[in-house]
């Protein structure tokens, strides 16, 4: 079975959740859940294969270090994320 991604059903562009769910057979690979409504800014490389989400500042220290997805969950995030806007 191919890895899957989307948004949950019945999502709004102000309240959703992304999935990553890796292949089966793949047992190192993580699903990977991201609550898009607390994302405050998105980077990108120019083949999409890193993808970096900054979420707003906490009172914990590393809150300002981004979440970084890279590869196949990068390219699917990003085109999950484009595909709302196109």
């Amino acid at each position: 079975m191919a890895p899957s991604s989307g948004f949950q059903s019945n999502s709004t562009i102000q309240t959703a959740w992304w999935i990553w769910k890796p292949d089966p057979s793949d047992v190192i690979s993580r699903e990977v859940m991201i609550d898009t409504s607390k994302i405050q800014y998105i980077e990108a490389s120019s083949n999409h294969n890193n993808v970096w989400l900054y979420f707003p500042a906490s009172d914990v220290s590393t809150s300002q270090r981004p979440y970084a997805l890279e590869g196949e969950v990068a390219q699917a995030f990003l085109a999950d994320m484009e595909a709302l806007f196109s």
